[in-house]
């Protein structure tokens, strides 16, 4: 399974403490229209996209890597008084780290464009083969 997927499962899933509406986490792009119809400046469920940024390969032996060392992004855009606001940044973390991935930066924002917070927190995760 890859990284993105794994990512993706996991805040698509019933049970996570986020509470994310399916519906709204997307890999890649977020479209301007959401599934439901509704623009993405008025949407007032957070709205999460998963990208890839690094596939870096280490732990060589007879010139082959032994390890893979994976990262994803992982972007949550939130109203400014959303219940979660305060948390997402820790169950985000915890949450993740709970299930193998390990945080190495994160920060919140606000997007000029759409007049939102949002959180970007980036994980790794090592698989060696």
């Amino acid at each position: 399974m890859s990284l993105l997927t794994e990512a993706y499962d996991l805040l698509t899933a019933q049970d996570n403490p986020l509470m994310i509406n399916e519906d709204y986490v997307f890999m890649h792009t977020v479209p301007v229209v959401l599934p439901d119809g509704t623009d993405l400046k008025d949407a007032k469920n957070a709205i999460v996209k998963i990208s890839h940024i690094l596939n870096k390969r280490a732990g060589y032996a007879s010139n082959f890597s032994r390890e893979i060392q994976t990262s994803v992004q992982i972007q949550i855009w939130y109203e400014y008084d959303d219940s979660l606001a305060e948390q997402y940044d820790d169950l985000l973390n915890d949450y993740f780290e709970s299930n193998g991935f390990y945080s190495f930066e994160s920060y919140i924002s606000v997007d000029p464009d759409i007049e939102k917070l949002y959180l970007t927190a980036k994980f790794k995760k090592t698989s060696v083969n």
